[in-house]
């Protein structure tokens, strides 16, 4: 571990790899953020109160909202029209996909 910190390396992602897998082969478009909450040269406990951890929860949650509101923005897609609340123009745009469950007996 303190050779790749030395080289650099922070996190080592691995639960997201099948997920960013999936939604290539799916045609899905897809972002993936990473929050490290320890330094694991230092120990493997979360000492941080609850609220700390919730507080850190929210903030990738705020980033990537942010994020999709600007690009909603720049692409003329969010309209601001009416009293001040967000409103996405034509949802078929955005080409969601739909699918169904199956059950395999």
């Amino acid at each position: 571990m303190n050779q790749l910190r030395s080289n650099g390396v922070i996190n080592i992602e691995m639960e997201s790899i099948p997920f960013a897998a999936l939604t290539h082969h799916a045609g899905i478009k897809a972002a993936i953020v990473c929050v490290a909450l320890l330094d694991r040269l230092k120990g493997d406990q979360v000492m941080a109160p609850k609220e700390v951890l919730n507080e850190w929860q929210m903030r990738p949650q705020k980033l990537v909202a942010r994020y999709i509101k600007r690009y909603l923005q720049m692409k003329g897609r969010l309209s601001f029209e009416g009293h001040g609340s967000m409103a996405v123009k034509s949802p078929r745009r955005f080409k969601l996909v739909q699918q169904e469950s199956e059950t395999f007996d």
